[in-house]
Formats: C-alpha cells, structure tokens, sequence
C-alpha cells in the first residue's frame, strides 16, 4: 500500500536524511506539544496553533519516515529514529529549560549508541 501513495527513494543517503528529519519534527512536534498553553478538553483546543503546528509537523515526520522505509529495511532504519531521544534532550534543556543530569546524558548516549550498532549491523 505504501508503494501506491508515496514514490520509492533510491538513494541510501537520501533515505537516511528522511528518516533523520523525521526524528527531529517528531521531537519538535512533542516540544510543541509540551509548550502548548492549553488543558487537554479544555475549550481552548480548537484555538491553539501550537497543537496544530505539532499534528501538522508530526503528520509530515510520519510521511518521511513512509518515504525512508519504502526502499531501505525497517529493522535498519527504525533504531535511527531514537535519535528524537538526543533532540528532545537538546529541546528540553535550551528552550522549556528543563534540567538534564547526568544520567540523562549517560542514557541518550547509550541509546544513540544501540542505534548506531542496529543501524550499521548487517
């Protein structure tokens, strides 16, 4: 089904880009998310551009993410889509100021690392 609606990439540096830019609206559609003034059921919802912009960058990750799958292996390209771990650090520290530790770092290392051994393995 996905070969009917979406073209198929050919090249492998193109596939990895999508799937690269994929993680990173997906982390920002989740910051959006996260910075929206508005309660869930609150009447507020319909009006709230920021949850509109994060379903509408979440959507486009989602497509992107269709295109890279559509001509490279699932179980390679998958694991690079935890690098929205290592963006949602970077988005949660420089723009909702949250504080990162330690052991936040340690673990988005680890999983940037298990990505890169599932993503290069053969």
């Amino acid at each position: 089904m996905i070969n009917l609606l979406l073209p198929r990439i050919e090249s492998r540096g193109i596939s990895l880009i999508a799937v690269i830019l994929s993680s990173v609206l997906t982390s920002f559609s989740h910051f959006l998310w996260k910075s929206s003034n508005t309660i869930a059921l609150s009447s507020d919802i319909f009006f709230d551009i920021k949850l509109y912009l994060g379903f509408s960058l979440y959507g486009f990750a989602v497509v992107l993410f269709l295109l890279a799958i559509s001509s490279r292996n699932l179980i390679l390209v998958y694991p690079i889509l935890s690098l929205a771990y290592v963006w949602n650090l970077f988005f949660s520290s420089f723009l909702l100021k949250e504080q990162i530790t330690h052991s936040n770092i340690f673990g988005v290392l680890l999983i940037v690392l298990g990505s890169l051994l599932l993503a290069t393995s053969k």
